[in-house]
């Protein structure tokens, strides 16, 4: 059975720092190759293609969460077989949500691409990328759940482990393929040859984690399916909300104003992922850690996790981001050597809402670990209330 302690959680996090800072890392490296072999369409075009997947992920995001509470709680009772039937019906349940879904996206992919903006010269390639990223969104949408299988057993650092090591393959043979100009392709076949890498290694490390635990499909059942969807329906309806907030404004700004803007918003988002990749470290392994103390009735210690844990995200977020605002501009002339003065002037504007998001972390997590949702989702129609009312004012006064 996974302990929670203070050297586990400090374990992730400390993980959690490096990869994230490798991932978004090798990104800074990988995006001006990118901009300088495909031009800033090509990034842009590459960028839309994750967007509108973001639409078919939702579903492994929401049940992704389930898995990992479930895992911890079951984890603190022993109850392996309980664990395995739900794990089981998972995969069945969001398996062949995502073949429907991916079949969807896939007999309609041209005219969708063609309203978003995507270029004719493009068309083509981007068609090829999009089947070849199919399959990598099947595979987590499925198999993956081991990753979250990872994070219940209080291992989330060796989820992080796994995701460097895959990362680095997917690095290496996207580098490899643009300079032998595969452009969209190459990276496509890069990032599904990190994906089989983690996922594979995964497996095999859950295996010897824990023995006693089998996941296949093979274990569904009607109890597990009513399980998974009772709980991962709640968290469900509040990534759908969240998912219109985020990647719904990527595809206005697409559709809108054209892919170019688009590659000049990720410039921005990526900088701000960046700044708050300590703060996530530090929140990433909470949820888990609340669900098994939670189920094991240790209030106290329950208690003393999310008062430590806010103060340290306060203190890592305010730093990182006001260090952010103020060398924007700077920070991007240094990484892509091109001035966008539109995203450094985006960075500045959302940093207060990374920063606020972030600073709640320890709290949603907390309420999460409980099936609790209810204040993320009334905090998320306000503000998508508030987009449908003042983007398309906003748009036609300002633009961008």
């Amino acid at each position: 059975m996974a302990q929670v302690s203070a050297g586990s959680l400090g374990r992730s996090s400390f993980y959690g720092v490096v990869a994230q800072v490798w991932r978004i890392g090798s990104r800074f490296v990988l995006t001006p190759l990118i901009i300088a072999q495909m031009g800033l369409e090509g990034y842009g075009v590459w960028t839309l293609l994750f967007t509108i997947f973001a639409y078919v992920t939702t579903i492994d995001t929401s049940f992704g969460i389930a898995y990992s509470k479930f895992t911890a709680e079951y984890d603190a009772k022993r109850d392996y077989r309980g664990l395995a039937q739900i794990i089981g019906s998972g995969i069945t349940l969001i398996g062949s949500s995502a073949v429907v879904g991916l079949s969807v996206v896939w007999l309609g992919h041209v005219p969708i691409l063609r309203t978003l903006g995507v270029p004719q010269a493009m068309l083509s390639q981007a068609g090829q990328a999009l089947l070849l990223l199919s399959a990598c969104i099947l595979m987590q949408m499925s198999i993956g759940c081991v990753f979250r299988v990872l994070a219940g057993l209080q291992r989330l650092d060796l989820q992080y482990k796994l995701g460097i090591v895959g990362s680095v393959v997917e690095f290496a043979v996207s580098i490899f393929l643009l300079y032998r100009g595969w452009e969209l392709l190459g990276l496509a076949v890069g990032y599904l040859c990190g994906q089989v890498t983690a996922t594979a290694a995964a497996w095999g490390v859950c295996r010897w984690l824990c023995p006693a635990l089998r996941i296949s499909p093979i274990h569904t059942t009607r109890a597990g399916l009513r399980k998974v969807i009772s709980l991962g329906g709640r968290f469900q309806l509040l990534q759908i909300v969240t998912l219109v907030m985020g990647w719904g404004t990527k595809l206005l700004i697409s559709g809108l104003l054209g892919v170019s803007m688009l590659a000049t918003y990720e410039i921005a988002q990526k900088l701000l992922s960046l700044a708050a990749s300590g703060g996530s470290a530090v929140i990433a392994p909470l949820m888990p850690a609340f669900a098994n103390l939670h189920a094991a009735g240790s209030h106290g210690r329950f208690q003393s996790l999310y008062e430590d844990a806010s103060r340290i995200v306060c203190l890592i977020c305010v730093c990182s981001f006001g260090f952010l605002a103020i060398f924007a501009d700077r920070l991007i002339v240094v990484w892509t050597a091109n001035a966008y003065p539109l995203a450094a002037w985006t960075v500045r504007c959302m940093s207060i809402a990374f920063l606020a998001l972030l600073l709640t972390g320890a709290g949603t997590a907390s309420l999460r670990a409980r099936g609790m949702i209810r204040l993320e989702m009334s905090y998320g129609l306000l503000i998508i209330g508030l987009l449908a009312v003042l983007f398309g004012p906003g748009y036609w006064l300002w633009g961008y």
